[in-house]
This record gives structure tokens, sequence and C-alpha cells, in this order.
């Protein structure tokens, strides 16, 4: 099974994808700081961070934005034969108990959220 890790290039990836700004920060004096993107101040060094795509309410914005450019049924059709290539060698157990469709979706929503947001940066990168 592979061993999903989100990346800092994949990061700045879904946070443009949702339409937000990966923020770099740039001191500007006496602790204050720039975002050298979109022009956004901090004080008193404290700025937000930009998002970990490791939770639940992450996982969540990138599967609606997803869905809303139309996208969702390729996605979901992509990630499904994903799982079904790795997840292969366990299937049968877990078919008889929970079914196909209930153990992929428990794989993709339930199981690992930083897992789904890696999916989705690769699905975004295939699809250019």
């Amino acid at each position: 099974m592979t061993d999903y890790k989100m990346t800092d290039e994949w990061r700045k990836k879904l946070t443009e994808f949702l339409g937000e700004c990966w923020h770099e920060w740039e001191l500007i004096g006496s602790g204050n700081h720039k975002c050298k993107y979109c022009g956004y101040i901090s004080f008193r060094d404290f700025f937000p961070s930009n998002r970990t795509f490791t939770t639940d309410k992450d996982m969540l914005a990138v599967f609606r934005k997803i869905r809303d450019k139309g996208k969702w049924a390729i996605f979901y059709s992509r990630t499904m034969q994903i799982w079904y290539s790795e997840e292969e060698q366990d299937l049968e157990s877990n078919l008889e108990d929970y079914g196909y469709e209930a153990c992929f979706s428990r794989w993709l929503f339930l199981d690992n959220p930083e897992q789904a947001c890696c999916l989705a940066a690769m699905f975004l990168e295939e699809q250019g």
C-alpha cells in the first residue's frame, strides 16, 4: 500500500485550486510580515499559516471544489482505480463484510484526509 505524504508543492497547488493565496512571508520590520503574493500584512509575528491538507476540513474543501468544477465523477473513478490496485489483496475479505462501494468510500473519505488530499493533488496534476 502506498504511503501518501503531502508536499509543499501539492499544498501550494491545492491552495491555489481553492482560489486562496499560498502565503510566503517577508519581514517588513518591527516583527511585521507581508505576503509577497497577496500583500496581506500581519502585525507582531502573528500571521495566518497555509493549509496543511491533513484535516477533514481541508479534504472536504478540496472535494467540494472538484465537484463544483464538474470533475467529481472523473476524480471518483480515478481514485477507485487506485484503490482497487492497492487494496486488491485484502479486497475479498472486506467485500464479504461491507461491499465494494462501502470499502472504497471508507478508504477515500474516512481513513486518512492527508491521503485523500494527496490523491486530489495527483489528480489535478494529471488533469493539467
